[in-house]
């Protein structure tokens, strides 16, 4: 039997909750909007009970379990791990899953050719199942988290740790190096080319054969 679980937090600002769980694996901080500043909500969550990603059609499942490694259409994958999370109530922001969709995520949808080296072997989609959550109505400044007790192992250690966050109770973890020195940047493509690829684009446009590119290079 599933349960929701809401547990008032307070006034508490979600900076320091996050704060106290900045050694959480898979962090993130989202608002919402439209609303100046942060928008109308934010939500914080961690400590996933289980990562999705997938390259291609070559798809992983990492959980406390294990991790399982398989071939199938991503799209479908992720469609049957969401209905499991699916649960009564009219949260606008709950537990769910957290993560990316990237562009290279369409050639699994249609054929479009691949026209740069995959060298970085990325994952075109990354999702972190996340049963716990801490929200912030900004305009009741007022936060809670939100649990959803659907029988994964560590559901109370994990709902323990955002109420302790909240609370300001434990060890703020601090960063080994605050302070990140880049003593020089290379650039995949030289400002020539870049304004070579600029000129192609634009006569493109011109003629009416497209109207937008994404005309990327790494910087590293």
């Amino acid at each position: 039997m599933r349960r929701m679980l809401r547990e008032p937090a307070g006034s508490v600002p979600l900076s320091t909750v996050f704060a106290h769980m900045a050694d959480a694996s898979g962090l993130c901080w989202l608002d919402s909007g439209p609303r100046p500043g942060p928008g109308a909500m934010s939500v914080v969550t961690g400590d996933p009970f289980m990562v999705f990603s997938a390259h291609g059609h070559h798809c992983t499942i990492a959980s406390q379990g294990g991790c399982k490694v398989f071939h199938a259409d991503p799209f479908d994958v992720l469609t049957h791990l969401l209905a499991g999370l699916r649960y009564p109530g009219e949260e606008f922001l709950g537990p769910g899953a957290f993560g990316y969709v990237s562009y290279d995520a369409g050639r699994i949808i249609e054929r479009v050719p691949c026209r740069v080296a995959d060298d970085l072997s990325l994952a075109d989609l990354w999702f972190a199942f996340c049963d716990v959550v801490v929200v912030r109505d900004h305009s009741r400044a007022a936060t809670v988290v939100i649990g959803l007790d659907c029988g994964m192992p560590g559901f109370a250690r994990r709902m323990q740790r955002c109420m302790d966050a909240c609370a300001g109770r434990g060890h703020v973890p601090q960063a080994s190096s605050p302070i990140c020195v880049v003593e020089s940047i290379s650039d995949s493509m030289t400002y020539g080319r870049y304004r070579a690829a600029v000129e192609k684009v634009r006569a493109y446009i011109a003629s009416g054969d497209i109207y937008q590119v994404n005309l990327t290079h790494r910087l590293c």
